[in-house]
């Protein structure tokens, strides 16, 4: 369980601090098309996958779907403006909640079923 929660920090902290850092830094090798790619595509399923595996344990895991909102907003508020990046946290943080309540509710829906049979 600890490795698993070791990786799952890493893996955010990668997606939401180091990659959008690093994309930055690099502007004149990685274009700003690729930024926007980050932005609108791997950083929300990121949260989301984060959030659907703390759904598995939400009395443990339940800060991983909170967790990318507010590396986000620390990531986006020195990168674009405040506004922009609290936008950005708050949809992060309601698709790793949505994930984190429909993988507890498929697991608690799963766990029935298997006491009806």
């Amino acid at each position: 369980m600890k490795k698993k929660v070791i990786c799952m920090s890493i893996a955010a902290v990668l997606f939401m601090l180091a990659l959008p850092v690093s994309f930055v830094k690099f502007s004149h090798v990685v274009p700003f098309s690729a930024f926007l790619i980050l932005i609108y595509l791997f950083c929300p399923l990121c949260s989301i996958v984060l959030g659907a595996l703390a759904g598995r344990s939400i009395s443990r895991l339940w800060c991983f779907s909170v967790l990318p909102a507010f590396l986000a907003l620390a990531t986006y508020s020195f990168l674009l403006n405040f506004s922009t990046a609290l936008t950005f946290s708050v949809c992060y943080l309601f698709l790793g909640l949505i994930a984190m309540g429909i993988s507890a509710l498929s697991k608690i829906y799963l766990e029935n079923r298997k006491k009806k049979m």
